[in-house]
């Protein structure tokens, strides 16, 4: 009898195909870089290249990186790097910019324990490509060759839109960075959302300084560890045990007003829109009417998923005119109906409200109301389609694969019976991911103290 696979190792099968994972196997400069690009020459799509401690050194990651920028390279649309402990110095850190540059499917870079200093060609080249690629979680820890001649460069430049998370801890950064770190901490150029600085020198006065700026100007930030950050004091007194005990309490209670505001931040963004649309997309239909002829479009030829112009589109464009049968809220001008429905996200600020007003006036934000059932995309968040994560379906153990209403579920639906990806933890969910996406198209992925409401 054929022995049925475990979903255990039919995951690792499956996320080996998309991984190369050479953890500790003794890579050591030209020679270890070409026994990985053997290997990513040899699939089709690799998506994470994990090389953390080894020995590519300056060379090796010149000749990767060759590789990974050339034709052949390309194909390979890598979301993570990890380079950790690879005796990397500045000749490194320049090529691996030079990948960065514009480069936008590499969410996570992984640099820690290496040995760049970042001088200041090469920190200027470094922060000027981060600030152009889609890097979210950046790993620069235990690089001491860094000191706070490179924060002097690094922070005042430091632009990324969807950088989220950095760890520079054990950095060798002293009281010297902290006006560069606060500065930006206090920026809209800070999109972070955790930020990990222990081990570095700022000293009781320097951590209690960002915790001050996080008080007064930062709403971003859930997650942020500044321990072991003393400065030769006599951390031993009762005094200096107090202190710090304080510092790191009156900093806990900052990241929670942060998490609370986020949350009600985004339930009421996604409630506002809910309420928004069916009221202002009639007024916007009409004006749009006038204006334009909406040609409908397939995603590819062979596509069956063309928006249909027909009875909804048509029903919500009829000029509106006051009868029995219209929501008397429909007919009023639209500045006093963006008034009523600012009552539903209080918390929100103004410019927050009016992003999602255009977002809900607009028709051309409506879902497709037919699927796209080709299976040809131009990136995997393109996906309309959530798919049933295999880990969880116990492979020929009777389990339903999908609901009884057929396979696949659209964008903007329910997940199949709860089996999609998300529910295996293995992806994110895809209206999970349409919705974090979308808060932060509309700006309301995090609380905005200006001109707030509240």
């Amino acid at each position: 009898m054929r022995q049925r696979s475990s979903p255990v190792s039919s995951r690792q099968t499956l996320e080996s195909t998309a991984c190369i994972n050479c953890h500790a196997s003794g890579l050591h400069s030209v020679q270890g870089a070409q026994v990985v690009i053997k290997m990513l020459k040899a699939r089709h799509a690799v998506q994470k290249l994990i090389l953390s401690h080894n020995e590519l050194g300056d060379d090796g990651c010149i000749a990767l990186f060759t590789f990974l920028g050339s034709a052949l390279g390309k194909r390979h649309l890598l979301s993570e790097i990890s380079l950790g402990s690879n005796k990397i110095g500045n000749a490194g850190l320049l090529v691996i910019s030079e990948y960065l540059q514009s480069n936008q499917h590499l969410q996570e870079l992984s640099l820690q324990n290496n040995e760049f200093t970042g001088d200041v060609s090469t920190a200027t080249a470094f922060v000027s490509a981060l600030n152009t690629s889609c890097v979210g979680t950046l790993q620069l820890s235990s690089n001491t060759g860094l000191s706070d001649s490179f924060a002097e460069i690094f922070f005042p430049s430091l632009d990324s839109p969807y950088l989220r998370y950095l760890s520079i801890s054990a950095a060798n950064f002293s009281s010297v960075s902290l006006p560069h770190i606060i500065e930006y901490l206090c920026s809209p150029r800070c999109r972070l959302d955790s930020l990990t600085c222990s081990a570095n020198s700022f000293g009781t006065a320097g951590v209690r300084s960002i915790s001050e700026a996080i008080r007064k100007h930062n709403f971003r930030l859930t997650k942020v560890d500044m321990y072991s950050n003393e400065t030769g004091e006599d951390i031993d007194s009762p005094q200096n045990r107090e202190r710090w005990r304080e510092t790191y309490t009156s900093l806990a209670r900052l990241l929670d007003r942060n998490k609370y505001l986020k949350r009600e931040t985004e339930t009421q963004a996604l409630r506002l829109l809910r309420y928004a649309r069916p009221v202002l997309l009639v007024h916007s239909a009409i004006d749009m009417e006038h204006k334009t002829n909406i040609t409908p479009t397939a995603c590819s030829d062979s596509c069956p998923c063309i928006p249909s112009p027909g009875p909804f589109i048509s029903s919500i464009s009829q000029p509106v005119t006051p009868t029995a049968h219209i929501y008397p809220l429909i007919i009023l001008p639209v500045e006093i109906k963006q008034y009523i429905l600012s009552f539903f996200a209080p918390i929100l600020s103004p410019a927050q409200r009016i992003r999602i007003y255009h977002y809900a006036s607009s028709p051309a934000t409506l879902p497709q109301l037919l699927p796209c059932l080709s299976s040809h995309k131009t990136s995997p968040s393109e996906s309309v389609v959530c798919v049933p994560d295999p880990s969880s379906l116990g492979f020929g153990a009777g389990g339903k694969v999908w609901s009884s209403g057929g396979g696949g579920v659209r964008m903007g639906q329910g997940c199949a019976a709860g089996r999609c990806m998300g529910s295996g933890n293995s992806v994110l969910c895809h209206r999970e991911q349409e919705m974090l996406r979308w808060l932060e198209v509309v700006g309301c992925d995090s609380y905005d103290p200006d001109e707030s409401a509240v």
